[in-house]
């Protein structure tokens, strides 16, 4: 995940931009892939901080099992059942 996002950092960086903006300007075919992988780190990372947020809300849910008697399990797995 931090490498996801380290490589998204770099992506934004004006140093990033000005070279895309000269292959733009050179009319390069390189530009066509470019955007192309840039579409594609951006949907990933999207996607991967959408995992994130759904497993921690399956852990705020499900975290409490992991430390709770039977009795406890119990009550706790009707309340889930219930929502």
């Amino acid at each position: 995940m931090r490498d996801c996002y380290s490589l998204l950092d770099q992506i934004k960086l004006t140093r990033c931009k000005s070279v895309v903006a000269a292959l733009q300007y050179a009319k390069s075919r390189a530009v066509k892939r470019w955007r192309e992988l840039d579409m594609r780190i951006t949907d990933a990372a999207n996607e991967a901080k959408d995992n994130v947020k759904y497993l921690y809300t399956l852990d705020k849910f499900f975290g409490p099992l992991g430390v709770c008697d039977p009795v406890c399990i119990l009550i706790w797995l009707t309340f889930l059942m219930s929502i």
